[in-house]
């Protein structure tokens, strides 16, 4: 077909249609997108380390638990996230970061989950904040206007040692 011969050796040029996993979503009805640096119009990757057991500059938070929070923590910017605004945040062993509630519960459900408070959940994993290396840091710079929350080296339930480093 189109001059390729099985079993030859031949140049065939063509062109792969656009694959929609490698493309940012569409807006929502509040104008967020769903996006990945490796996508077509993504953001550009910049690592900040924040964490202070890694040389960062941030202030390391009490979450050394499993499936657990920590909170309120005040933002240093109203924080506008679908129509409401918050001051406040609450942080999650398991990867996440919340509005309006903390919450401890953790399940490999789909998400959404019923019953989660509005939030921003990074990793959604069942995570222990409890190595010894493990921390949860978070670091405002005032100048750029940015904050970052990391999660520094924690672990997988019934790891095998694997540790994560998100944020």
């Amino acid at each position: 077909v189109n001059g390729v011969v099985i079993g030859a050796s031949a140049t065939q040029n063509f062109t792969l249609p656009s694959d929609p996993i490698y493309s940012c979503d569409v807006p929502d009805a509040y104008g967020y997108v769903a996006c990945e640096n490796g996508d077509a119009g993504g953001p550009t990757y910049n690592w900040r380390e924040v964490a202070p057991a890694a040389g960062g500059p941030g202030t390391a938070l009490a979450i050394v638990c499993d499936d657990c929070f920590g909170g309120p923590y005040n933002f240093p910017f109203p924080v506008q996230f679908y129509g409401t605004s918050y001051t406040q945040y609450y942080v999650g062993s398991n990867g996440y970061l919340s509005l309006g509630a903390g919450s401890s519960s953790y399940s490999n459900a789909c998400f959404p989950q019923i019953g989660m408070p509005a939030g921003i959940y990074a990793y959604w994993d069942d995570l222990y904040t409890t190595p010894v290396s493990a921390q949860v840091a978070v670091y405002y710079d005032a100048a750029n206007h940015w904050m970052v929350l990391e999660w520094h080296d924690v672990s997988h339930c019934c790891s095998d040692g694997n540790h994560e480093r998100f944020e």
